[in-house]
């Protein structure tokens, strides 16, 4: 074998980091790749355009990329003030499908983030507007786990989509510095779960799902960006083929028609990388990543983490199923495993299945000594008891800082079912399945409650004023929610004889801001600043209530979240 020269080792390194690049979504240019060997430009180009050319099929019509990143994107000069408004700073990120820019907003004084498009001047004006008309719908997305698009603008040979700026780092930054724990990632990846639902609920396909498009903010918490290459369920997906190769479902290879199925193979991979550091499918070239991709089964989250919950290689193994018919089902049914991973996480990485033993241990150890002294156990007294048999509180404006934290700490509510509940890193808590969740104070009227719900799915999550009553006939107060109504929100009560009166209709995954007055024997309950009811209470004399929240209930189990509890001295409604 002939010895290669150092131009050609050279050669085969650049191309190797090339092609890298462009599996995770950065397409490098090629007078940048050769900087510091510009001898080798031309060759390099060659190479590259012939590695592009075995990359897609004849399926794929879009114009390639040619030599630089010039010929394909439109690039934007700093301090350019854009349609007298938006005034660029700086570039922040770079892929195959775009620049983007940070933007200072000049009319609202406030920064954005604008990413240009491939150019459009090979584009037929019927295939512009398709483009257009797609990102209008993407704009038209309104989920917290979805940045916002603020205008669509066509500038020059390109279009420029203008979102919300957001100065967090990327989930690929988080598993790159291994600061995230298993928890942790997987709340972050059931909240990108919903959010993908809730689009696919529009018709909206995002098609290059990867952990560089997954932004977290200080908390942890997920947003989903670069929705601008998707494409609704009924499109011509020949317009826009671009997608990092890693994550990119074997349908879409083989060129078929996107679905929403695509982005569940996607959603596999994203798992998979942000579990182990790795992806699942990993070539030397691209040609043979694709043959990788098409008919080699993936590797295991076990190779990588042994003691990892099979559970999780189960659910990796159902999202890159090969023929998406058999892959799982949606982002929805994706949410609800990890909801029930976590639930069932006792290996090292959640210590409270080992706490749980070594409690569970001393209770037996206490049990063998009681029975050895002949000690007559007492009574046992259910936790809602013990509620109802202390002082209710008098709320005041001593006590309400107190309150309001305790709200909003689960630490200061109990449920039966602990394992239905979890709280995310903003404080929301989230109900999966069916089981009160209740307040460890009796509160006496005079107050007004105010809360946030979100229904996911679900007939019956709502908010709960029971009185303090151990009849369970006569213990009903008020319930403000879903109650058995889909997409209705009304008010259950007050008293034996429940009443349902005026509706808000609204949609699932929408944010409903709820309260609650009840003082000197009468109530209100607003949603949206709607008022829902209104009426008095003279059925029960001592005016206790015990507070309660529920995703569900024995007829209906349901997913939800409650936040931003808050407590405030109420007058007379």
């Amino acid at each position: 074998m002939v010895p290669l020269s150092q131009d050609d080792e050279i050669l085969s390194d650049l191309l190797l980091y090339w092609e890298k690049e462009y599996e995770k979504g950065n397409l490098i240019a090629t007078d940048q790749l050769c900087q510091e060997q510009p001898h080798l430009l031309e060759k390099v180009q060659k190479a590259i355009q012939a590695l592009q050319s075995g990359i897609w099929t004849h399926k794929h019509t879009l114009e390639q990329p040619e030599d630089s990143n010039s010929n394909y994107y439109q690039y934007l000069q700093i301090n350019t003030v854009l349609k007298n408004r938006f005034q660029i700073a700086e570039i922040i990120g770079q892929g195959n499908q775009g620049i983007v820019y940070k933007a200072l907003d000049l009319k609202l004084d406030r920064y954005v983030a604008i990413k240009t498009s491939r150019k459009i001047s090979n584009l037929q004006p019927h295939d512009k507007k398709t483009i257009l008309e797609e990102a209008k719908k993407v704009a038209k997305l309104k989920h917290k786990g979805i940045v916002t698009v603020f205008d669509i603008l066509e500038f020059n040979d390109s279009f420029l989509f203008v979102s919300e700026y957001l100065e967090g780092g990327d989930l690929l930054e988080a598993i790159k510095s291994n600061r995230l724990s298993l928890n942790e990632k997987l709340v972050i990846l059931q909240e990108v779960a919903l959010a993908l639902e809730y689009a696919h609920n529009f018709g909206i396909i995002h098609r290059d799902l990867k952990p560089s498009n997954i932004i977290l903010d200080k908390n942890l918490e997920p947003k989903i960006c670069d929705f601008g290459i998707s494409l609704s369920k009924e499109n011509d997906p020949a317009l826009i083929k671009y997608g990092a190769l890693g994550f990119m479902a074997p349908e879409i290879i083989n060129g078929s028609n996107p679905s929403a199925l695509a982005d569940i193979w996607s959603l596999g991979v994203v798992l998979f990388e942000t579990i182990t550091g790795e992806l699942p499918f990993e070539s030397s070239s691209t040609e043979k990543l694709i043959e990788t991709i098409l008919n080699s089964p993936a590797k295991t989250l076990e190779f990588y983490q042994p003691k990892i919950p099979k559970a999780l290689d189960l659910l990796v193994k159902e999202c890159l199923q090969k023929n998406p018919e058999v892959r799982l089902a949606s982002a929805l049914q994706f949410s609800r495993r990890i909801s029930e991973i976590l639930k069932a996480n006792k290996s090292p990485y959640n210590q409270k299945g080992i706490a749980y033993a070594g409690l569970g241990f001393l209770f037996l150890v206490l049990l063998f000594v009681g029975v050895f002294l002949n000690i007559s156990p007492a009574k046992k007294i259910s936790e809602i008891d013990k509620i109802r048999l202390k002082k209710p509180l008098n709320i005041n404006e001593h006590n309400l800082a107190r309150l309001n934290q305790q709200l909003n700490s689960l630490d200061y509510w109990i449920c039966p079912k602990k394992e239905i509940w979890s709280k995310k890193p903003d404080g929301t808590f989230v109900g999966n399945g069916i089981g009160n969740l209740t307040f460890k104070e009796p509160l006496q009227t005079g107050f007004t409650i105010s809360f946030r719900l979100k229904v996911f799915e679900g007939i019956r999550p709502r908010l709960i004023l029971n009185w303090n009553s151990a009849e369970n006939n006569k213990s009903k107060f008020m319930h403000i929610g879903n109650e058995g109504f889909t997409r209705n929100i009304g008010l259950y009560g007050a008293g034996k004889k429940a009443s349902l009166e005026n509706f808000l209709n609204y949609e699932l995954y929408q944010d409903l801001n709820c309260s609650l007055c009840v003082a000197n024997e009468k109530y209100q309950a607003f949603v949206n600043d709607q008022l829902i009811s209104e009426g008095t209470y003279k059925n029960h004399e001592a005016k206790i209530c015990i507070l309660s929240i529920t995703p569900g209930d024995n007829f209906s189990s349901g997913l939800s979240e409650f936040g931003n509890f808050k407590l405030a001295i109420a007058p007379a409604p």
